[in-house]
């Protein structure tokens, strides 16, 4: 079905989605640190990718990147 084409199990629906994330970077003398925040279907969009399946609704998602400043002079 990833197709789209119309089958004799139907036809997925089309759907628009939004997503929206932040990032800030930051720098220590240990090392650097990332911060992102990231929502997932920000509109709360009911859709389907895979026939009779629905999608999660809103979700949300944080990562915390950690690059150490190995054996570097200050």
């Amino acid at each position: 079905m990833s197709s789209n084409e119309l089958t004799l199990s139907g036809k997925l629906p089309t759907y628009f989605m939004n997503n929206l994330s932040l990032e800030k970077a930051l720098s220590f003398s240990w090392a650097d640190l990332s911060l992102k925040g990231c929502i997932n279907n920000l509109f709360n969009e009911e859709y389907l990718s895979v026939l009779s399946r629905p999608m999660p609704g809103i979700n949300f998602e944080i990562f915390v990147g950690i690059t150490p400043k190995w054996n570097k002079k200050q």
